[in-house]
């Protein structure tokens, strides 16, 4: 089989290169592609370049029109491996995952660059707007579907940890922990009175006793799957009509093994303030719950869900101070993460789980 293409500019998105991708891909058994139109839309991070695709009378009906490169842009911070591992090993080894259909992807290890050709969603489904509001409820029991679905497919599947991704383990949780408290130390620094002394000894708390917890439940434990890693709004493409379409999940970039709940978290706790999260946090879990007992989900109780999604803020809590140290969200809205998880930390009583 010769070795896939890598995609690095536009000029390489011939007419003859998709014919040749789609063909192997099975949709286009007969015909060719005449004609692509390229819309480039080159930004910070991974250029989006929407393509309309033109094909020979004898192409069959049901070949795309429409499709969308992804490559990295200018300063991207993704080199891609991830997001091409889950294309090309994940996602097609669990049938009607809420995912938008790939064509080819590709990552050249010597070049640390990749490609990504999808299936453009854009007649059908809508990315939320660029803003910091949540999303509306409809949406949000959207994206709680989307996400039991995605994790009860791969509820402690055997996969996991042997050809999928590695399982946490006692080593790996111990260095994430060294890293936050160097991390912390120079946070501390930098906040100065900021950072009140009550919040620093949240954090030193976390560090003095969240360990043992983390290993209790995750190293040769069940009940973990495969998680998104990065469930903000916008990583989901909403349905236009929910009855015909549902909402698929975008950018696999931190794909990673965990608790479920972690995703939930993300979505709530990290990114809703107090007044929204308490109005929905509760339902939406419940949701989560049920659907993914509706899917086979065994002997996982509602009191181990509620307790892994306090875990799973508390975990989070490092999250901000991650995104501070590597300086890639120029707008400080690692202040308003930290806040909001502050405040979660606090009312969900999360202080309890780090008492043994």
């Amino acid at each position: 089989m010769p070795t896939p293409k890598l995609i690095t500019d536009l000029d390489q998105v011939t007419p003859a290169w998709l014919t040749e991708v789609l063909h192997e891909k099975g949709c286009l058994p007969q015909g060719q592609v005449l004609t692509v139109y390229k819309e480039p839309n080159l930004s910070t991070g991974s250029a989006i370049v929407p393509l309309k695709l033109c094909y020979s009378d004898d192409a069959p009906p049901s070949a795309p029109t429409r499709l969308f490169l992804k490559f990295p842009g200018p300063q991207s911070l993704s080199n891609g491996k991830k997001e091409v591992q889950f294309y090309t090993e994940i996602a097609g080894g669990v049938a009607d995952l809420p995912v938008v259909r790939c064509y080819d992807a590709v990552y050249s290890e010597e070049a640390d660059r990749f490609h990504l050709l999808l299936e453009d969603l854009s007649q059908t489904h809508i990315s939320h707007p660029p803003s910091v509001l949540p999303p509306s409820k409809a949406q949000a029991e959207q994206i709680v579907d989307a996400l039991a679905c995605l994790h009860a497919s791969w509820w402690d599947h055997p996969r996991l940890g042997r050809d999928i991704g590695p399982l946490p383990t006692e080593v790996s949780l111990t260095e994430d922990m060294a890293w936050a408290g160097r991390a912390l130390a120079s946070f501390v620094d930098f906040t100065g009175d900021r950072l009140s002394d009550t919040r620093r000894k949240v954090y030193e708390s976390v560090l003095a006793s969240f360990l043992p917890v983390q290993l209790k439940r995750l190293v040769n434990g069940n009940h973990l799957t495969l998680i998104h890693g990065d469930s903000h709004i916008g990583n989901f493409l909403y349905p236009r009509n929910p009855d015909k379409n549902t909402l698929r999940i975008i950018d696999w970039k931190s794909w990673r093994i965990a608790i479920g709940a972690s995703d939930m978290a993300h979505m709530m706790a990290v990114f809703w303030f107090p007044e929204r999260r308490v109005q929905l946090e509760q339902e939406l879990l419940k949701r989560y719950y049920d659907h993914l007992l509706e899917r086979d989900v065994k002997a996982y109780t509602w009191e181990v869900c509620w307790y892994d999604y306090r875990f799973a803020v508390i975990d989070h809590l490092f999250y901000p101070i991650w995104q501070w140290s590597t300086d890639h969200i120029p707008d400080l809205i690692w202040w308003h993460h930290m806040e909001r998880l502050m405040f979660a930390f606090q009312d969900l009583e999360c202080a309890e789980l780090l008492e043994g």
